[in-house]
């Protein structure tokens, strides 16, 4: 009998998996399945994610490049990506990652037109869509995006204000601005990091002040290395701030102190 897309869909088994990097940005684990090893990726880049989102990616040992096919069947396919969504998810659960993004690399058969799905895409794209809530993805062409709030939204729910969440709106109280959602906005593009409690930064551009006029504030918080500490450019005064404190509560309630 033929199967059909959809139960082949379900004919898959996890393969076992090792993590062998394990740090703050990225999560490696690798694994045997047809004869190839594979290694896959959970990675932040500050320069290319926002704050709580993660890339994933995965490859044969020995890939020339990510399009480069492993001529496998189907099924080999599917217990390759079925073992990536299971590392991947553990990983998410553990560090309560909020969004994941991933690319469909193009091969030979694809066109070189950036818009259009690649057929990688394609398929990783009808797995996810079958796996998660609809609400939940995004596909944009040969890319995808998952939010794991909806994903696992018993991770999420009842979870108190972040400090980075604190901090933004302090600065949106200290400024003077007429509109303060336009206020954090702008607040919110200098932000980054991994975690928006142990590890982030805030790079503010102006922030007007009726009290201290413009402000710059560049803040950074990372829980593992005991480091908090700000930076506050005073344009009026020509005055310059730096401090560093031992907790992110002292932190807080210096910047508290500038509120109008």
């Amino acid at each position: 009998m033929k199967l059909s897309f959809k139960n082949l869909l379900m004919e898959y088994q996890v393969q076992p998996y090792k993590r062998i990097v394990d740090g703050p940005e990225t999560v490696t684990i690798r694994f045997d399945a047809g004869g190839l090893r594979y290694e896959a990726s959970l990675f932040h880049d500050d320069r290319k994610h926002d704050i709580g989102e993660y890339e994933l990616e995965f490859n044969a040992a020995g890939q020339r490049h990510a399009g480069e096919r492993t001529k496998k069947d189907i099924t080999h396919l599917f217990n390759v990506i079925y073992t990536v969504i299971d590392a991947m998810e553990t990983v998410v659960k553990e560090r309560k990652i909020k969004k994941v993004k991933f690319e469909g690399a193009g091969d030979e058969e694809d066109t070189n037109q950036f818009w259009e799905p690649t057929l990688r895409a394609k398929l990783y794209q009808r797995i996810v869509d079958r796996r998660y809530p609809e609400d939940a993805v995004i596909n944009a062409a040969r890319f995808t995006k998952v939010d794991m709030t909806k994903v696992f939204p018993e991770l999420f729910t009842n979870e108190e204000q972040t400090n980075m969440n604190k901090l933004v709106e302090l600065l949106v109280s200290i400024s003077s601005a007429s509109d303060p959602d336009e206020t954090r906005n702008g607040i919110m593009r200098g932000v980054s990091g991994t975690h928006e409690n142990d590890d982030f930064s805030i790079s503010t551009d102006w922030i007007d002040s009726e009290s201290f006029g413009t402000i710059y504030v560049e803040i950074g918080v990372n829980k593992a290395m005991r480091y908090y500490s700000i930076e506050m450019d005073f344009h009026q005064d020509d005055k310059h701030v730096s401090n560093e404190f031992r907790n992110f509560d002292d932190l807080y309630d210096f910047l508290h102190r500038f509120q109008d």
